[in-house]
């Protein structure tokens, strides 16, 4: 899901009229009140939050109780990059299923 997110737009999102402050990204200023999107791909091949981001890698997300103070935040901003699905409210309605299915597959597969 993070090679080939299933989410094929911009996860888009109005920043509050209510900011002081624009939202200051990759140089640009996005003034409070308009829309600023994300594309899922993009952010999935990002090297910033993915070491190797086009290498199919599953291990690099299990937990392991050696893990140095660096490696378990370089995790934590892998999890809180991933979004294949889009987040809260707006994501995807068949979300749960689709892992409990992607699960079943590893599971017989194994």
């Amino acid at each position: 899901m993070r090679i080939s997110p299933p989410v094929p737009t911009n996860l888009r999102r109005e920043l509050p009229p209510t900011d002081i402050e624009p939202l200051t990204t990759d140089g640009y200023n996005i003034p409070p009140g308009n829309r600023a999107a994300v594309n899922v791909y993009v952010a999935h091949h990002n090297e910033a939050y993915f070491l190797e981001p086009f290498v199919f890698n599953p291990e690099r997300l299990l937990p392991s109780d050696n893990d140095l103070e660096d490696a378990k935040s370089a995790k934590k901003i892998m999890y809180e990059a991933f979004n294949p699905s889009s987040i809260r409210p707006r994501g995807c309605a068949g979300k749960a299923m689709a892992y409990v299915e992607a699960s079943l597959v590893a599971a017989k597969t194994l």
